[in-house]
């Protein structure tokens, strides 16, 4: 039996949610929450407004003060204990996850430096194009990357890989031997990779 996950929500959140649902006189409808592991330490998170007849049989419901939430499995093992808040930056707003469950960053030093690497100078380069290359793995000399965005399924991700990212990662990194792309291209927006 599965045991819905503690879900909190900010008044904030509370209050934007319920905007929603009331703009488009939705009283049936539920907030789908959705959590995946991007890699080891990076978790993406997904918020849909969701009818009755998109509840799906394994779905966890949680009753958060007038608001439905439903949940699937995979999604409520990641989310036990999280706080789900919206917040206003400047011209940026959204919802923001809070989550305990989340890994706070890699705890071998050579990831650490790879991952310094990548927030600080090649994915904001990436970004430029809408792409980005995510640490999933570094053992014994060999690290496994994942594109996404525009780099994945990119006809030019080979070349960006080789020829920018690994070339840079080896420049500052020596103990990285090898990188490998474990992207899965033909599922990109631009499935051209060959």
């Amino acid at each position: 039996m599965n045991v819905n996950p503690e879900i909190h929500l900010t008044d904030e959140a509370r209050r934007h949610m319920l905007l929603a649902l009331q703009a488009e006189d939705l009283t049936d409808f539920a907030i789908r929450v959705e959590a995946r592991k991007l890699t080891p330490i990076k978790y993406e998170y997904s918020l849909f407004i969701e009818g009755p007849e998109e509840r799906r049989a394994a779905d966890l419901e949680i009753d958060a003060t007038g608001i439905k939430i439903w949940v699937d499995p995979n999604s409520a093992e990641l989310l036990g204990g999280a706080t789900i808040d919206y917040l206003k930056e400047g011209s940026k707003e959204g919802f923001k996850f809070n989550n305990p469950n989340e890994p706070q960053g890699w705890t071998d030093p050579i990831s650490q430096k790879f991952q310094a690497l990548l927030d600080a100078e090649i994915n904001p380069g990436l970004a430029s194009h809408g792409g980005r290359v995510d640490l999933l793995d570094f053992t014994q000399g060999i690290a496994r990357v994942r594109m996404s965005g525009g780099c994945q399924g990119c006809g030019m991700a080979a070349q960006t890989l080789r020829d920018g990212v690994e070339r840079r990662i080896k420049e500052e990194i020596p103990e990285v031997d090898q990188i490998i792309d474990d992207t899965d291209h033909n599922a990109g927006t631009n499935p051209y990779y060959s």
